[in-house]
């Protein structure tokens, strides 16, 4: 999942008085989340959704992420550091 940028930090500690910062996992989090809500809105498969989100554009294929980025992170100075390629 890409690192969450600042203005999805700034509208997730926004949403709740008690919101942790959100980590790793959040924006990937995010964009299931709308992909299950446009499924329960519209009844349309999953496999047949594409989302553009934080991370991209999401399709699936045989249950599968197709062409799904691939993030490389470490810790740096007790901070989550993106590697670039």
């Amino acid at each position: 999942a890409t690192l969450p940028d600042a203005d999805f930090t700034q509208r997730y500690l926004n949403s709740a008085e008690f919101a942790p910062e959100p980590g790793l996992l959040a924006s990937l989090t995010y964009d299931a989340t709308a992909i299950a809500l446009k499924h329960i809105a519209t009844n349309q498969p999953i496999h047949t959704i594409v989302h553009e989100g934080l991370n991209g554009q999401i399709q699936f294929e045989s249950g599968y992420w197709q062409q799904a980025p691939i993030f490389i992170y470490r810790y740096e100075n007790d901070l989550l550091t993106y590697i670039a390629d």
